[in-house]
């Protein structure tokens, strides 16, 4: 299916929209529910290998053009913006209702160490999304079924449950989806790269700034997990 001319564009902008909800809801925080395993020595094993097919995943849920908004500053600054951040593995991805005509999918994580915060419980955690292969909702959920990626990733996650007030007068509040986390930002998803630790969803020529570039200078993903974990 071809793309309009206009839907990169609003691509952008809801992205954009997406990563501004997530950070202006600085203190709202899950109910707190039973902490997550601690990562047993094989599956720390398993963070710092390299998995070279897992990228084609992730580089399909790569926003059209230049993410607008900045990634945090600093580890601290990424946690102060998160709800929950995981050690978890992609185990499925579904259809998610859109956002004005924006196709979502849903990832269902499957958590290999909470890392700060909580889960949700009894309940699947899901993180929305956007969808920009296509703008097929249907063929780009087979097409990332397909090719699920293999490895563990660190996530920086915030939970949806509560609204985020109006900015604007007669604008109504943006209200998020209590079953859905979002991420605090596209360049704050990590997981371990060739040379190093990599952002997943950065193309290679963004700048490094912030969180980003802090993160990118570890060369395995269990050095920056114990740093992350140091910042708490």
């Amino acid at each position: 299916m071809l793309k309009s001319p206009l839907r990169p564009l609003t691509g952008m902008l809801l992205a954009a929209s997406l990563l501004s909800v997530t950070a202006a809801c600085g203190a709202t925080a899950e109910p707190a529910q039973p902490q997550a395993a601690a990562t047993t020595s094989a599956a720390l094993a398993e963070v710092d290998r390299h998995n070279p097919e897992d990228a084609k995943f992730f580089e399909a849920l790569r926003p059209d053009g230049a993410v607008m908004v900045p990634p945090p500053a600093s580890i601290p600054a990424a946690l102060d913006q998160s709800t929950l951040v995981v050690i978890a593995k992609v185990g499925a991805v579904s259809r998610h209702k859109p956002t004005l005509d924006l196709p979502n999918a849903a990832l269902e994580l499957k958590v290999v160490e909470v890392v700060s915060g909580s889960l949700p419980e009894g309940k699947p955690l899901l993180v929305q999304m956007p969808l920009f292969a296509t703008w097929d909702a249907d063929a780009d959920v087979a097409a990332l079924s397909a090719k699920l990626p293999q490895g563990p990733v660190l996530w920086f996650l915030r939970w949806q449950g509560k609204p985020v007030p109006a900015t604007k007068p007669g604008v109504e509040p943006l209200v998020g989806d209590p079953a859905l986390h979002s991420l605090v930002h596209y360049h704050s998803v990590f997981a371990q790269g060739l040379q190093g630790v990599q952002a997943v969803f950065a193309e290679h020529d963004s700048p490094r700034v912030g969180i980003t570039g802090r993160a990118e200078q570890f060369a395995t993903m269990s050095e920056l997990i114990r740093q992350v974990k140091a910042a708490k």
